[in-house]
């Protein structure tokens, strides 16, 4: 790529991102969580991948040195205020756990689903944030027995 075509792509993705702001946003409350990889786990000496998404109107994508623009990239084990609609959506990513089985008729193998396993997981660390956007529950009125005589 030439420098005039980098350019283009630059301002192109600068309209995208612009268009993506305007685009009905609505304003979810924000959620203290810390970010887990369950998918690709840190361990020591090698510290998982960041994790780049675009979800809606948010954006998180790991910068580069030739881009402009913050990292907004969720890295394992850091934690981050998220509108409650992206933990929500990261809590839900799940992949199947495949497993086989003989067929007791033919004796082949076939495999099946046998459960999911979540991808991520976004863990409260302040459970007040929770508090302020779920109210807790009413308390059921009480039924009172009908008085002896």
């Amino acid at each position: 790529m030439d420098d005039k075509e980098k350019s283009q792509v630059r301002e192109e993705r600068k309209r995208i991102l612009a268009a993506r702001k305007k685009q009905g946003k609505k304003e979810d409350p924000l959620v203290q969580i810390k970010f887990s990889n369950l998918e690709d786990p840190s361990v020591p000496g090698k510290p998982s991948p960041p994790l780049s998404f675009a979800f809606g109107p948010y954006l998180f994508k790991e910068s580069r040195a030739e881009e402009d623009g913050e990292d907004t990239a969720l890295r394992d084990g850091q934690r981050y205020a998220l509108p409650i609609s992206v933990v929500n959506h990261l809590n839900n990513l799940q992949i199947p756990v495949y497993a086989r089985k003989i067929d007791p008729v033919t004796g082949a193998m076939t495999s099946y689903i046998a459960g999911y396993r979540n991808r991520f997981a976004c863990t409260p660390v302040d459970i007040g944030s929770f508090e302020q956007i779920v109210p807790p529950p009413e308390e059921p009125e009480t039924i009172k027995a009908p008085a002896k005589q």
